[in-house]
């Protein structure tokens, strides 16, 4: 698996995500030039992945769990960081109104002690 193709994964199952909690009209979609794209079916907004996170993904030992797990914390933060752009705060814990940090493919909720919501693409089963 290269790195496009963990990316586009990803991207895919926040895309399940949105379209589960936000509504069918959203979406995200990653590119080749690895920008992420967020739409709601009239606003977009796109943004180039953070070139932290890809410097982790170029170094992180060539094996597909840290290719993907690299690529679920690099599109999943950028999605959040664009959904902020556009106006929402995006996903949030149900049970404490905060939004969702994302590690290694789950959703983590960090208020108290912190607990796993859902993994990315299953977001909607927490609710």
């Amino acid at each position: 698996m290269d790195d496009l193709v963990a990316i586009r994964e990803a991207a895919a199952l926040v895309d399940v995500d949105l379209r589960a909690t936000l509504g069918s009209s959203w979406s995200c979609r990653a590119e080749d030039d690895l920008t992420i794209t967020i739409s709601d079916g009239h606003v977009s907004e796109t943004s180039l992945l953070d070139p932290a996170e890809w410097c982790e993904m170029q170094g992180a030992p060539d094996d597909e769990a840290h290719r993907a797990a690299d690529a679920f914390d690099a599109v999943t933060a950028e999605a959040t960081e664009i959904l902020r752009v556009l106006g929402r705060e995006w996903p949030v814990c149900r049970h404490h109104d905060v939004v969702l940090d994302a590690c290694e493919g789950t959703w983590l909720c960090p208020a108290g002690a912190g607990h796993d919501v859902a993994f990315v693409g299953e977001l909607a089963s927490s609710t």
